[in-house]
């Protein structure tokens, strides 16, 4: 609690420092207090000094883990349209990062129901197998290509999945 009232005192002094920022709002999110987290980043990540740096290689990855960051505040309070477009822009400031990452996993939780995003949700697959490599997300991407009827391509990754290890039944 201590370091969360010295962290918030520190954004109150400087509400655009970076450093400060992501140290508060993990404190904030931490507590549970979505609310605060997202008035937080939502501040920080709008203001004109930040957005010119989303350019930069050393500062774009940390803006995509705060943008994945305010995207799970605004999920966790119920703002299912605002975790989108921060998930999205996320995604957008620097596509290999972990933020990136965690963002394309939450848009594909978010999205993977929704008949018009069906594309977007198969892209977010391809891009998820293609990362990480891991045997779920690859026979995920297959089983995505396969629901959208495109068997040929869904099959190729289905035996690629069932050579890394994945049981076919």
């Amino acid at each position: 609690a201590r370091a969360r009232r010295a962290a918030e005192r520190a954004v109150t002094a400087d509400p655009y420092d970076l450093e400060v920022v992501t140290i508060a709002s993990e404190l904030s999110m931490a507590d549970g207090d979505h609310e605060a987290t997202a008035a937080m980043l939502g501040r920080a990540l709008q203001a004109r000094e930040v957005v010119e740096q989303q350019s930069s290689e050393l500062t774009a990855p940390r803006l995509s883990l705060l943008w994945n960051r305010l995207g799970d505040a605004r999920l966790a309070r119920g703002d299912r349209k605002g975790a989108i477009a921060a998930y999205q822009q996320s995604t957008q400031l620097a596509p290999e990062s972990d933020g990136a990452m965690r963002s394309r996993r939450e848009l594909l939780s978010l999205l993977r129901d929704d008949p018009e995003r069906r594309d977007e949700v198969i892209e977010l697959h391809r891009i998820l197998a293609g990362d990480s490599l891991d045997l779920a997300d690859v026979a995920a991407y297959a089983q995505a290509l396969c629901r959208a009827g495109r068997g040929d391509g869904g099959r190729a990754l289905l035996e690629l999945a069932a050579a890394m290890g994945l049981a076919l039944s």
